[in-house]
């Protein structure tokens, strides 16, 4: 890609990362880094969104392609100045949310986004705190942000707790969560199948906003799958199960 590329030139996400982290193809180590990014990032976190959400992955990547060509050809001319960096960031910046937005207008019209609105609701914050646990005062702090519906920076606690307690499935729950609230379904399906996977705490709770989270990603028979599960399994969210799944079909 050219060295003017509108991911590759700034401190963003390339859109190799973008697609790799979509695909679940990173490393753990790489996909680390790029949900530090996105936490703190809006515009990758939009960039993520609305290339998950597309359905054709080709027509993003030659919509950047044609977007980079047309800065190329707007401040790269050969013998005039190199223009200031700031200005070329703002310009790529701009472009790249009106993609994002052309993108979220005709996806958002699919039926499944109608559905998922209409059955997804935050989990209410349920931790009690207990006197003399390291994490107690993080704790606190994120579900004081959670409540509050700052979910950016609820993340931002929660992984300062998974730093150190990388197998706290409360903190793998919540942050699965908050990812739902921002938007982010394939950051939140990660930590409801890791919260499902330690087999403690959250587990029902975790199958159906996994059924949710992969709605949200409009993969509607995994979503399905997720559902049926919960309903064979007697899971406490049986009746909503039952109530989405007859919407989806």
């Amino acid at each position: 890609m050219s060295k003017n590329n509108i991911f590759d030139s700034s401190p963003c996400l390339t859109l190799d990362q973008l697609n790799a982290y979509i695909e679940s193809k990173l490393s753990e180590p790489e996909r680390f880094e790029v949900e530090k990014h996105l936490v703190d990032c809006a515009l990758c976190s939009d960039a993520l969104e609305g290339m998950a959400l597309s359905s054709d992955k080709g027509k993003v990547e030659q919509t950047v392609k044609s977007i980079n060509k047309d800065i190329r050809n707007n401040f790269s001319l050969r013998h005039e100045k190199k223009p200031h960096r700031k200005v070329y960031y703002a310009t790529a910046a701009a472009l790249l949310i009106a993609i994002i937005s052309f993108l979220f207008v005709s996806n958002n019209q699919a039926p499944s986004t109608t559905v998922y609105a209409k059955f997804f609701k935050p989990y209410p914050n349920t931790i009690p705190l207990t006197r003399g646990e390291e994490s107690d005062t993080l704790v606190k702090s994120a579900m004081i942000e959670y409540e509050a519906g700052n979910y950016k920076g609820t993340l931002k606690i929660l992984q300062a707790i998974l730093d150190t307690e990388g197998d706290n499935l409360m903190a793998c729950f919540y942050s699965g969560i908050a990812n739902l609230c921002l938007a982010n379904p394939k950051q939140a399906i990660f930590y409801f199948q890791k919260v499902i996977a330690g087999q403690g705490d959250f587990i029902e709770q975790s199958e159906w906003y996994l059924g949710l989270a992969y709605l949200k990603n409009r993969d509607m028979e995994k979503s399905k799958t997720i559902l049926k599960r919960i309903i064979a399994n007697n899971n406490k969210y049986k009746e909503q199960s039952k109530s989405l799944l007859d919407s989806l079909n």
